[in-house]
């Protein structure tokens, strides 16, 4: 019997023991940075005795970056059985890069050089990090090129800004002047036809509400680049787009086979079309899109792109009402021409939105009025003529033309 007692006794002292056990930490540990410039640290990495499975272990930190190398810091590791604290420990962590040369870690620097830079062949070309760096890229960053995409619309000189973004989210910006040139002179993918003095009638079409089957006279003409010395035969096509993409789906308005000679540097289209009596109410894009008829010819046509909102006569007798006759004489806009700042005057309480949209119909920027005045930044923008859209909660839909100048 006394033996009986003497194995429970040694038993339970033993499982006490085990119990009462300390984990323990290792006093030192070295981390080193990874390529990408971050290092992570486990609750095994730190302890020096044996985990026990059915128990959990929490670390104080487990991250680190670039902005940590070369410190040193007390990292806590605690034992939980299910909810319920047991132990803890700490030991020392001393972060380094331990690579060659600067990487990953080297201090943040935008390093942004002028150059020119040929088109590529099908009049394309994109810029990247490393043909502006003026030193080495570092692969632990992240870089952005803004604009980095360019065709024949942008030969001449650009301006374009490198941002540089570290592990620990701190960023520099640099800028450059890059010169596009268009290398292929016998061939070039730069020669261009372009849609100019597009004058619908009535000259508001595209800003009202446009009935289905309402009658539209136009008047156009078309040019083409002074590089083209040769006879171009193409089809000009007028459609509307639910995008701002001419694809089979879109209803076609106008189409007309075209034909300049040798020595014709423009051509004049008077005709006619009609908005189509079937088609669905909403906002449509109205697109002019040349393609040239012979597959050997290189030659491009900047599109014409304008937005249309298709309407019924009830929103059409709505505009057209002494009331809204006011309130459209209540939006303004000033200065015009502008150069960093227009201000567009409305009614007091008026939060509607508005877009602004570029010659070929692509939206600029979208907000809504704050009120009696809106003061919108246009300082950024190319110099050229814009369309204020207003869309109209409180008010009617209109569409005011702006100027931005240098």
């Amino acid at each position: 019997m006394k033996t009986f007692y003497f194995i429970i006794i040694f038993l339970v002292c033993q499982c006490m023991s085990i119990q009462a056990q300390i984990i323990a930490c290792k006093s030192d540990i070295v981390l080193s940075i990874s390529i990408d410039g971050t290092a992570y640290i486990t609750p095994a990495d730190i302890l020096a005795s044996p985990m026990n499975p059915s128990h959990r272990y929490i670390l104080s930190r487990s991250s680190f970056n670039c902005a940590d190398v070369n410190n040193t810091y007390t990292v806590i590791v605690s034992e939980y059985n299910g909810s319920t604290f047991i132990n803890s420990c700490f030991s020392n962590v001393t972060v380094v890069n331990r690579f060659a040369g600067p990487l990953p870690c080297a201090p943040i620097r935008a390093w942004c050089g002028d150059g020119t830079y040929p088109l590529r062949s099908d009049g394309e070309l994109t810029i990247t990090p490393e043909m502006l760096a003026r030193g080495p890229v570092n692969p632990a960053f992240n870089y952005t090129v803004t604009p980095s995409h360019f065709d024949c619309s942008n030969l001449g000189i650009n301006t374009v800004s490198v941002t540089v973004t570290s592990t620990n989210n701190v960023s520099l910006t640099c800028s450059a002047d890059i010169t596009i040139t268009n290398p292929y002179a016998l061939f070039s993918p730069c020669y261009r036809l372009l849609a100019r003095f597009f004058r619908p009638l009535p000259s508001n079409i595209f800003i009202n509400n446009v009935r289905p089957g309402t009658p539209v006279p136009f008047e156009l003409e078309i040019a083409k680049s002074k590089e083209i010395k040769k006879q171009i035969n193409g089809q000009l096509v007028m459609v509307l787009s639910k995008d701002q993409i001419v694809s089979k789906d879109d209803k076609v308005l106008f189409s007309k086979e075209i034909k300049f000679t040798n020595k014709d540097q423009s051509i004049g289209v008077n005709n006619k079309f009609a908005i189509p009596s079937d088609i669905d109410l909403g906002e449509y894009y109205f697109i002019m899109d040349v393609v040239s008829n012979d597959k050997k010819e290189n030659i491009g046509f900047e599109k014409y792109i304008l937005p249309i909102q298709i309407g019924n006569d009830i929103d059409i007798k709505e505009n057209r009402t002494k009331k809204s006759d006011e309130l459209m004489d209540d939006i303004s806009i000033f200065p015009n021409p502008v150069i960093d700042f227009l201000t567009i005057n409305a009614n007091e309480n008026e939060t509607s939105p508005y877009e602004i949209y570029n010659t070929v119909g692509k939206r600029i920027s979208t907000n809504v009025l704050t009120g009696a005045a809106t003061h919108v930044d246009v300082s950024l923008l190319p110099p050229g003529l814009y369309m204020l859209k207003i869309k109209g909660y409180n008010i009617p839909s209109r569409t005011i033309k702006f100027i931005k100048t240098n």
